[in-house]
């Protein structure tokens, strides 16, 4: 059997591809395995779980015409977390704000890294490849050449422990786990309190934190002959083992534990359980641990896929059945960050408290959760897509390049045609979705226009080597000829930022926007936006 949307062989039986996570159309609707889930059993655990590869995405939001100077600038992309686009309820979501923390490297081989908080240097420090960002990306931590562990926040930079080779942080970035050159994991639930040996068998990449960083999961057992185990600290408790084998997936504030075992090393498939008071709980067996889990902000609340069936977990217990035949995954709107753990499994954390009012999309198209848990199909394969800031409204693009809008999530208003196009390169959309920028050519460098949400276009300029809107200032930035060109929200004037030399890129910096001028040396230094059209030179690490 071949899968018709990347190629990839598959075996006889398989529900979904293992190449990209789509599901297999040829596939038996009734399987020979056991069944979907057995809620209220208790199982015990075997198994060692291999390392999945990551399954595909639809994207949810697409910036225009980035240059090659992107390896210079260390996001929050890197490493346990990538800033994403938000969802949930409107009330209860994480957004950015303009001094929140991000990185730059420079130097011959970019040994050196800087940690800015708006337009000011906060910390220089050697590069590491151990760091992280909470979840609002407030706190930075990273550890450096010497083993020092350093946590960072816009007042500056702290020592914490040292010997450490690896650390993470929780949610918040009040607590971190790190891991010792001698193999120990400690927690460090309070940065002014001595931490706390979890495991002197355990390995960092198998360390789950509750949000506020007070709890952890890890799995022993991986560098001696003793048996692996998998273990749940809880305040003010000892460490106590939850089955023999297992991998943790999410762990909630209140001891709620998501964990998957595998029933074997050779297969992709395990089973997934909930950990609560003592009690395992069988959820779902056979579950596809190499395509991609969404799990709320609590930890509480669980999206995956089971046997081609995608199901979202409540409270450890109730399990709702979302699609009888796609891998949803929940969509969100501009301007809030989220978090992508990368542990055994790919796992985004999203930014609010419950899928509960939330857009999710899939291969075949986009639904719609509505507050009772019931999944609505609002329309058939989308390129990309964007939600507006509060959630009312979504503007999308069709695999042949047309732009749509639906005027009302909630309200069930089709959607209307705002432009037909025959293909189009990236575009760019302001936060209510009045405006979208977008490139109709295929070519570097060629045209952006402008639409409406009257479905009026208009050119805004005929070249563009690259082009970018802020999230702090919702105004519009491209670049043509070395010289930066901004629109104002509202507007349609171009206007022409004052320099002296020429810009080479564009890039974000959280909300900001971050542009990097030649400094008329052959090299280039890097300026931050302070407002609408204005950029600051920033002090590098250099």
């Amino acid at each position: 059997m071949v899968c018709r949307y990347c190629g990839a062989q598959a075996d006889e039986g398989d529900l979904f591809c293992a190449g990209c996570g789509a599901p297999l159309e040829e596939a038996a609707a009734e399987s020979a395995v056991s069944p979907l889930f057995s809620p209220g059993g208790s199982e015990p655990c075997g198994g060692q779980p291999p390392r999945p590869a990551r399954g595909k995405k639809v994207p949810n939001r697409r910036s225009l015409l980035f240059s090659s100077l992107g390896a210079l600038v260390l996001l929050a992309a890197v490493a346990a977390v990538l800033l994403r686009r938000p969802g949930g309820t409107v009330t209860d979501v994480t957004r950015l704000e303009p001094d929140c923390l991000y990185l730059i490297s420079s130097g011959e081989n970019y040994e050196k890294m800087a940690v800015y908080s708006g337009t000011a240097l906060v910390a220089r420090a050697d590069a590491s490849y151990s760091f992280d960002l909470s979840m609002d990306r407030k706190v930075f931590s990273y550890v450096d050449t010497d083993g020092t562990l350093w946590r960072v926040t816009a007042a500056g930079a702290t020592a914490i422990t040292s010997g450490v080779e690896r650390a993470i942080l929780s949610d918040g970035g009040d607590a971190a786990a790190f891991q010792t050159a001698e193999g120990g994991v400690y927690l460090l639930a309070d940065t002014g309190a001595a931490p706390v040996l979890l495991s002197d068998d355990c390995a960092l990449e198998n360390v789950t934190l509750s949000p506020d960083g007070s709890a952890a999961a890890f799995t022993t057992g991986v560098s001696s002959s003793a048996p692996a185990g998998l273990m749940l600290f809880l305040p003010g408790e000892d460490p106590v083992m939850v089955c023999g084998q297992g991998v943790p997936l999410a762990l909630s504030d209140d001891g709620l534990l998501y964990y998957y075992q595998m029933s074997s090393v050779y297969n992709n498939r395990g089973d997934l359980y909930a950990y609560r008071d003592g009690v395992s709980t069988l959820l779902a067996e056979r579950m596809l641990t190499e395509l991609s889990m969404s799990v709320s902000r609590n930890r509480r609340e669980l999206i995956f896929t089971s046997l081609g069936k995608c199901y979202l977990a409540r409270g450890g217990a109730e399990l709702i059945l979302l699609s009888e035949a796609v891998q949803l995954f929940p969509g969100t709107p501009n301007g809030a960050a989220s978090r992508l753990l990368s542990l055994s499994n790919y796992l985004t954390v999203f930014p609010a408290d419950s899928f509960a009012d939330c857009v999710l999309y899939s291969q075949d198209g986009l639904y719609y959760l509505d507050e009772n848990y019931s999944c609505s199909k609002l329309t058939d394969q989308v390129y990309a897509f964007t939600l507006s800031a509060d959630r009312s409204r979504m503007l999308y693009q069709t695999r042949e390049g047309d732009f749509y809008l639906l005027p009302d999530l909630r309200g069930g208003e089709p959607a209307r045609l705002l432009l037909h196009l025959s293909g189009c390169r990236a575009y760019d959309t302001a936060p209510d979705l009045s405006i979208t920028y977008y490139q109709e050519s295929f070519e570097e460098g060629g045209p952006i226009y402008s639409l409406d949400l009257s479905g009026n276009t208009a050119l805004v300029t005929e070249r563009a080597e690259a082009s970018l809107l802020s999230g702090y200032t919702d105004v519009f930035y491209f670049l043509t000829d070395g010289r930066l060109h901004y629109i104002l929200p509202g507007e349609s004037e171009i206007h022409v930022a004052a320099s002296d030399t020429a810009v080479l890129s564009l890039f974000p910096a959280g909300p900001r926007v971050l542009c990097y001028f030649t400094d008329g040396q052959g090299g280039w230094r890097p300026y931050c936006e302070e407002s609408p059209g204005v950029f600051v030179p920033l002090e590098t690490a250099a």
